[in-house]
């Protein structure tokens, strides 16, 4: 006997079928995107209607021992971390602890930057909207191989001491350092860790089993092993999986999940009227604009981007730096306008990326375990989202795929190139011993410290923090100036985030006399066109700003 379906229930199971097939007809193309740009695996997740559309996995969570990804495979999603923390906030607002407006500096009083507008009149919707002004400068906190550079008791003394980027709400600067102060706030509301106060509030009552932001990792664990992309697309097995456990950034990017429990997370931020999240519809409001301008709308809302499509989406990752925005497809262009809310998330070994369309009940999960030759993770997010929809005059994402790839190789040949031309071997210089020695930073929780290459005596060495997993070669380059120029193979076996500005890789000698007092690194090119001096140990701060009249561009203090 045949059963007789309403004609809604027709249409519905016509469509969702429609949409299958579609994403399903990408599984070439994503192992495609995932081979050239060296992803070693990923893991899928797509709603469509409110329903899990399909599941779908690509590659190796383990590549030596072939071992492949399934559902409850455990990755780092980064920045995506935020929309947790955002959530979380939200529960404390709910249950009245503070409101958006709350001035952060009568929770953490000791909150007291350079800047007299940010101390006082910064609130948690400025912290999670990105809009304090301050850059997301991260060079005293990382640096490769998964170290944490500066324990979480100098997170505040780092933060006051950091000059605004731009004038306070001026404009979106992407940065984790606000939720990095969310993450003390719901401590000091709470009275709970980050990691409980997000496990029994938000993770639990949506029925998330193994979202963590203190993840351990058993020897049995189904966990997605962390991998970089050598130029040639090889992926590279990292030796250190990044953890941010108890360090400045756990409340920014230290989330590690699966697809089953993103697919709960996606299904509560979509149905603001069943979920046990509080707030949602605040967080999910635009609060600032971003850039590039749009006729659409491209805000920046609280751990989620807003964007009307047809846009330009993937603004916060690397794609965008790779290539120019002209270059980046219109995603949706020709089709029927739709709302997204979108997030990526990086960390070493990890890229991720999630969309959201409330308007259809869907949402797309990509999880992949490389950092990748662009962000493969992305650009399969884009891919599904067209299939999904059904947009006309598609882009081809594995053509894309392989564009930004060549580009980020051919970026790091070029920046191989600009170092080299700078190079003057034959210019005078001191004796590579008064190079040596211990060269601290304005607050004195970071140190440089300069000495002999063990094995290659023509070579000086420079160590972050004084670790061992931390030491860099560096190499005469003109006078009192030496570099530390990584190739892309080198900087991915070293696990580092892609850095590419010329300046950063260049560290110059203050001298006086015969002796050498100080150090020049632009530890922040992008944001900050002057430079941040570290002091010889045992020098007086009065002495070097006297020897430092020569360099007026310098903020000493």
């Amino acid at each position: 006997m045949f059963e007789f379906l309403p004609f809604g229930a027709m249409k519905f199971q016509n469509e969702n079928h429609s949409a299958m097939s579609r994403v399903q007809q990408l599984a070439p193309e994503i192992q495609q995107i995932c081979n050239i740009s060296g992803t070693a695996g990923a893991s899928i997740g797509i709603l469509h209607k409110g329903k899990v559309l399909q599941k779908a996995n690509f590659g190796f969570r383990n590549v030596a021992a072939r071992t492949v990804p399934n559902y409850e495979t455990i990755y780092g999603i980064g920045s995506i971390t935020k929309a947790f923390v955002a959530a979380g906030v939200g529960k404390l607002i709910h249950e009245q602890k503070l409101t958006w407006t709350t001035p952060i500096k009568s929770i953490i009083p000791e909150w007291q930057n350079v800047d007299p507008a940010i101390t006082n009149l910064t609130t948690i919707v400025d912290c999670l909207a990105h809009r304090i002004g301050l850059a997301g400068d991260y060079s005293f906190t990382f640096q490769g191989d998964g170290d944490a550079l500066l324990p979480v008791d100098q997170l505040i003394p780092l933060l006051n001491a950091m000059y605004p980027a731009s004038p306070f709400r001026e404009q979106w600067i992407y940065s984790s350092w606000g939720y990095s102060l969310a993450g003390v706030i719901i401590e000091r509301l709470s009275g709970q860790s980050v990691n409980d106060f997000l496990q029994q509030n938000v993770y639990k009552p949506l029925g998330m089993k193994v979202t963590t932001t203190q993840p351990k990792f058993p020897s049995e664990a189904n966990i997605a092993e962390p991998y970089s992309s050598l130029e040639d697309g090889t992926p590279n097995h990292l030796k250190t999986r990044q953890v941010f456990k108890d360090t400045v950034f756990e409340a920014a990017a230290s989330i590690f999940t699966n697809v089953d429990d993103m697919l709960l997370w996606a299904s509560a931020i979509i149905d603001t009227q069943s979920s046990s999240l509080k707030e949602t519809e605040t967080i999910l409001s635009g609060q600032i604009p971003m850039l590039p301008p749009s006729f659409r709308e491209r805000s920046y809302a609280m751990g989620w981007i807003r964007t009307q499509l047809p846009g330009v989406v993937g603004l916060m990752g690397d794609n965008s730096m790779i290539l120019p925005i002209k270059e980046l497809p219109q995603l949706g262009d020709k089709s029927p306008s739709i709302l997204a809310f979108y997030h990526q998330g990086l960390i070493v070994g990890y890229y991720s990326s999630i969309f959201l369309f409330p308007e259809s009940q869907s949402a797309i999960i990509v999880l992949t375990n490389s950092i990748a030759l662009c962000d493969a993770a992305e650009f399969i997010a884009q891919a599904y989202t067209q299939a999904l929809f059904d947009f006309k005059d598609p882009t081809d994402y594995v053509d894309l795929a392989r564009k930004a790839s060549r580009r980020l190789v051919s970026i790091y040949e070029e920046l191989g190139k600009t170092i080299e031309e700078q190079r003057k071997p034959n210019t005078l210089h001191h004796p590579l011993d008064a190079y040596t020695g211990r060269f601290w930073n304005k607050l004195h929780n970071f140190v440089l410290e300069v000495k002999r290459h063990a094995t290659q005596p023509e070579l000086l060495q420079f160590v972050f923090q004084g670790l061992d997993t931390q030491i860099y070669d560096l190499r005469h380059l003109a006078n009192d100036t030496f570099e530390w120029i990584l190739t892309l193979d080198q900087e991915s076996k070293r696990g580092r985030y892609h850095t590419w500005e010329p300046e950063f890789y260049s560290i110059t000698f203050i001298p006086d006399g015969s002796d050498v007092d100080a150090l020049r690194w632009a530890a922040n090119p992008v944001d900050f066109p002057s430079v941040e001096i570290f002091e010889r140990e045992g020098k007086q701060a009065d002495y070097l700003k006297e020897n430092l009249k020569d360099f007026p561009e310098v903020k000493l203090w």
